[in-house]
């Protein structure tokens, strides 16, 4: 996705201010550095359990390998967390 595909199609969500932001390769996509295939999310435990609760499921795979919860639905990818792999540090929204 590009710049604008990426703004609209976050924006589609009409997520809480304050409760989430977006990381990854989207925000080179949002900043036009390159394009990104989908959109990373950092929300809120209470997003979190929200969009759950709303049918978005858990990448179990994901879980299993990294011992880590994040939703998955095209394009979307949401952590509740964020890794710092070299450390091993997790940083809770």
């Amino acid at each position: 996705m590009n710049r604008l595909e990426t703004l609209a199609t976050i924006k589609g969500l009409s997520l809480p201010e304050g409760e989430y932001l977006v990381m990854g390769g989207s925000c080179m996509a949002v900043w036009d550095v390159r394009q990104s295939p989908d959109v990373d999310l950092y929300v809120s435990q209470e997003l979190f359990d929200e969009l759950h609760a709303k049918g978005w499921p858990i990448d179990e795979e994901f879980k299993t390998k990294w011992r880590r919860e994040r939703l998955v639905r095209k394009p979307f990818e949401v952590f509740k967390d964020f890794h710092i792999l070299k450390d091993g540090t997790y940083i809770p929204f």
